[in-house]
């Protein structure tokens, strides 16, 4: 154990995805600047160059749709992140083979590989809690203790050859 240092965990990484939600706040605010500047122009030329309603309509759009991504990925992080607390989690330790971070019949961002007789795959465009680093941490034949739920690795030690 002592010959592991910890690369990922849930817990101490925390809700990352919030920056998506974030996305639709900008939106609402370009939204409302531009409802405002057309406000204050005259009458004449806010008819010809502003859709008002279409602008109000953007501004709702918007912040629902940050209030729904919100809660979609932080529910999913918050699930996650209660039951590994709990201890509902799977490990597996070993080398890594059939690592594969690129190529034919594999989306870009897309790692897969396996530990042991456990396969994994994440992506590090899909918006998912768990483990979805840059590919260069992984690699063919590196030492690892993984802890996972279901698909989501929810703590990933990287490991010397004589800890495991």
């Amino acid at each position: 154990m002592s010959n592991c240092s910890i690369a990922y965990d849930l817990i101490y990484g925390g809700y990352t995805d919030w920056w998506f939600s974030c996305l639709g706040l900008v939106a609402a605010m370009f939204a409302a600047a531009i409802y405002s500047l057309f406000r204050l122009l005259p009458e004449k030329f806010s008819k010809a160059f502003a859709r008002k309603r279409a602008l109000l309509v953007a501004i709702v759009v918007s912040l629902i749709w940050s209030l729904v991504s919100f809660v979609e990925t932080y529910s999913a992080y918050s699930n996650l992140s209660s039951a590994y607390g709990r201890g509902e989690y799977e490990q597996v330790a070993g080398v890594v083979e059939h690592f594969v971070s690129s190529g034919p019949g594999i989306q870009p961002g897309t790692v897969r590989f396996t530990v042991g007789k456990v396969a994994f795959s994440y992506s590090k465009y899909i918006m998912s809690p768990g483990y979805r680093g840059h590919p260069s941490a992984m690699s063919e034949g590196l030492n690892v203790r993984i802890r996972y739920i279901g698909k989501a690795i929810v703590r990933l030690e990287i490991c010397s050859a004589s800890t495991l």
